[in-house]
C-alpha cells in the first residue's frame, strides 16, 4: 500500500497542476470550467486517499510515542483546522469532558488523527441539515474502567455492517477516501482500545471510542 501510494503521488500532483494551468485559460460558468472543476475535485480526492494511504501505513508499521496527553487540547486544535471549521457551518457543537476523564496516555500525533476523523464523519452526517455533533468523555462504569469518548451526530445511522465500514478503501460518500475509520481503528487498536459504532435510530448515531485510563 505504502509502495502504490508513492507511485501515486507525484502523477496525481503533476495532473492536478496541469488541470489548474487549463481552468485558469478559460471562463468561469462555462462547461469547460465546470469539467476542469470536477477533475479537480476528482484529482483532490485522489490526493487526499494517497496521504490517507501513507498514514495509515505509518501508524500499522509504527509505535506510539506515549506520553500524557489533554483530550480537550487535542480536541481543541483538531476544531480550529480550516476543513472542520469550514464544515461546522450551520452544525452545532457540543464539547463536554469530565474532569476525571480528560487526561489520557498516548500519542497526541496519533489521537489527532483519531479525533480529526470522528468529528469530520459526525460533522458530514449531521450536516444534512439543522445538525447537532457532541463530544464528550467519562470514565466507564465497569472494569477495567476504561475512558470512553463519545462522537455523537443527530445524522441518520449508517445502515452498512460495521465491520464493512472499518475496512480500507470502502466509503459510504462519494468525496470519502475509505480511510478514516480504519485509521481511528487502527489508532485505538495501538492504544489498546476499541472504537465502534452504534445506531441511535432516528435520534442520531454515537461513535464511541474506549482507551485505557491512566492509573
Amino acid at each position: 500500500m505504502r509502495e502504490v501510494a508513492d507511485r501515486v503521488r507525484s502523477p496525481a500532483m503533476v495532473i492536478g497542476w496541469n488541470i489548474r494551468r487549463l481552468q485558469d485559460k478559460v471562463e468561469m460558468g462555462t462547461r469547460e470550467y465546470d469539467i476542469y472543476q470536477m477533475l479537480m475535485g476528482e484529482n483532490r480526492r485522489l490526493e487526499s486517499m494517497v496521504a490517507d494511504v501513507k498514514v495509515y501505513m505509518d501508524i500499522f508499521q509504527g509505535e506510539p510515542a506515549v506520553r500524557p496527553v489533554e483530550i480537550g487540547a487535542i480536541v481543541a486544535s483538531v476544531l480550529e483546522k480550516p476543513d472542520i471549521k469550514e464544515m461546522q457551518g450551520p452544525v452545532e457543537l457540543e464539547v463536554d469532558f469530565r474532569d476525571e476523564a480528560r487526561r489520557l496516555e498516548g500519542d497526541e500525533k496519533w489521537l489527532g488523527y483519531l479525533f480529526h476523523y470522528l468529528i469530520q464523519n459526525g460533522l458530514e452526517a449531521a450536516g444534512k441539515g439543522k445538525g447537532f455533533v457532541r463530544v464528550s468523555s467519562c470514565i466507564e462504569d465497569a472494569p477495567p474502567f476504561n475512558v470512553q469518548i463519545e462522537v455523537f451526530n443527530s445524522g441518520p445511522p449508517p445502515t452498512e455492517d460495521e465491520e464493512r465500514l472499518f475496512t480500507p478503501f470502502f466509503s459510504t460518500k462519494a468525496t470519502g477516501t475509505g480511510f478514516g475509520l480504519p485509521i481511528a481503528r487502527l489508532v485505538a487498536k495501538k492504544h489498546h482500545g476499541t472504537v465502534s459504532i452504534q445506531g441511535e435510530g432516528d435520534k442520531g448515531t454515537r461513535v464511541i471510542v474506549s482507551l485505557p485510563h491512566p492509573r
